[in-house]
C-alpha cells in the first residue's frame, strides 16, 4: 500500500488537532496538503516525540508520516 496525503496521512489529523494548530502556529494548517509538506520537517519530531498533536498518535501512524516523507510526500 502507499502512502499518500489523501491515504492515510489527512485521515490522521482530526477537527480539533487542525484548529488547536492554527492557535498554535497559524502558519501551519495540518488539514491541508501543501502547508503539511512543506512543514513536515518540523512536524514529525513532533509526532516521533509525541508532544504533537494533543494525545498523540499511535507508532504506526508515526512510522506512516515518516514513511509518507521519505516516498516524496506524495498527495495521492
Amino acid at each position: 500500500m502507499a502512502i499518500t496525503w489523501n491515504d492515510p496521512i489527512k485521515t490522521y489529523f482530526t477537527a480539533y488537532d487542525i484548529q488547536h494548530m492554527k492557535q498554535v502556529q497559524p502558519q501551519i494548517d495540518l488539514g491541508d496538503y501543501t502547508s503539511v509538506k512543506d512543514n513536515a520537517v518540523l512536524i514529525y519530531p513532533r509526532l516521533a516525540d509525541g508532544t504533537m498533536p494533543p494525545g498523540g498518535w499511535v507508532d504506526e501512524w508515526i512510522n506512516n508520516f515518516k514513511a509518507w516523507i521519505e516516498a516524496g510526500s506524495p498527495e495521492s
